[in-house]
């Protein structure tokens, strides 16, 4: 029996269905996501302009809604980062 041809080392493989630089976009859209979680617990944990004092007064969700808000506009900022840098890549 004849061996499964190799695909070459420059070639790129994707998945079915997966568009090109669907990976990329994702990293960002991880990387994003992680940086916006990391800055709203420092901002909420070190205090600097009093945001733990008006989450506190906020009620029950304040902090679910500050910190989701934060996370997502990194997120949806690293992604389209990400996007623009993939397309005006020159391949």
């Amino acid at each position: 029996m004849a061996e499964a041809e190799k695909p070459d080392a420059d070639e790129e493989t994707s998945g079915i269905g997966e568009a090109p630089g669907a990976g990329e976009i994702g990293r960002s859209r991880g990387h994003g996501l992680a940086i916006g979680l990391a800055f709203a617990l420092l901002l909420i944990l070190d205090d600097p302009a009093g945001v733990a004092t008006l989450i506190a007064h906020g009620g029950e969700q304040a902090i679910a809604v500050c910190v989701g808000t934060i996370v997502l506009t990194f997120g949806i900022g690293a992604t389209f980062t990400g996007a623009i840098f993939i397309l005006t890549e020159d391949r």
